[in-house]
Order: structure tokens, then C-alpha cells, then sequence
């Protein structure tokens, strides 16, 4: 899980290599303390670069702080199927009531 983890600072260069590394299609986007900010799909860093946006530019002015989320204890096997089936989501991060990353 830590290697879909990224950073406000990272580069749209260091995300790329990030996510074909894994072989991923999104990040979660946290801060020091592991907090929710938001995700970074491959989508994100595709119109950041036809928009003419450098790849060593930060990620911080357009991953999407409007993340979907689940809180621990807060959802069942049920709404987690529904909401892959639904939305168009690669990943959807569980959090804590601080909205810590689990």
C-alpha cells in the first residue's frame, strides 16, 4: 500500500514512475502524518500535460481534493461493490476519523 502513497511535492515526473512501477493507475495523495488530501489518477497527470503543465511541476494544484473515501467501521462489503460498480474508481481509500490513511 505505502508504494501508492504520494506526496504535494511530487513531481508529475516522480508520480509517473511511481504508478508504472506498480503498475497503478492512481495515488493517494497524503501529508506527514498520513491525513487524506486526495488521489492522483493517470487521468489527472494526462490533462496536466496536454494543458502544457511541466512535467517537473507539483502535483499539489490538481490531484483531486474531492477524493471518495470510506471511514473504518462506516461501510459494508455491499457499498464498497456499489461504489466500484458505479463510479469509475481504481481505488478508494479507507480512513479513520482523522482521516488518517489505514
Amino acid at each position: 500500500m505505502k508504494q501508492l502513497l504520494a506526496k504535494e511535492s511530487f513531481s508529475i515526473k516522480k508520480s509517473l514512475r511511481i504508478m508504472t512501477k506498480h503498475g497503478s493507475k492512481c495515488l493517494i495523495v497524503v501529508d506527514e502524518k498520513n491525513k487524506l488530501l486526495g488521489t492522483l489518477s493517470g487521468g489527472d497527470l494526462r490533462r496536466a500535460i496536454l494543458n502544457g503543465i511541466k512535467l517537473g511541476s507539483l502535483i499539489k494544484s490538481f490531484y483531486n481534493k474531492k477524493p471518495a473515501f470510506f471511514e473504518k467501521n462506516k461501510f459494508s462489503l455491499f457499498q464498497i461493490k456499489q461504489a466500484f460498480l458505479k463510479g469509475s474508481f481504481d481505488l478508494i481509500p479507507i480512513i479513520n476519523q482523522n482521516k488518517q490513511l489505514i
